[in-house]
């Protein structure tokens, strides 16, 4: 327990039609390994993907926290995966 995996750019060279695959992969992972995953991206496709698999699998979606970086803010800004679809479909910029 505590290990932790970083990912940079997780979506580069992956198509956009295989990112929620990709996304229920490793968070199917990431759960039953006990991992900790830290995964970058600057792709609304693939942040939209992350939000279809909150939504059709919720059991996943309490896995899932995305945090926006901004260097003018003192921390991040944190948004748990049930809440994601909502925020992207208000067209508030995550990335």
């Amino acid at each position: 327990s505590g290990r932790t995996v970083l990912i940079d750019e997780i979506d580069t060279g992956v198509h956009y039609s295989v990112l929620p695959a990709l996304w229920k992969i490793v968070i199917e992972t990431a759960r039953s390994e006990e991992l900790q995953v830290f995964a970058t991206t600057h792709s609304k496709d693939c942040l939209d993907a992350l939000a279809e698999v909150c939504i059709e699998r919720s059991d996943l979606a309490s896995e899932v926290a995305v945090h926006k970086l901004d260097r003018r803010l003192a921390e991040s800004v944190s948004l748990p995966g049930a809440d994601l679809h909502r925020v992207l479909a208000g067209g508030i910029e995550l990335r």
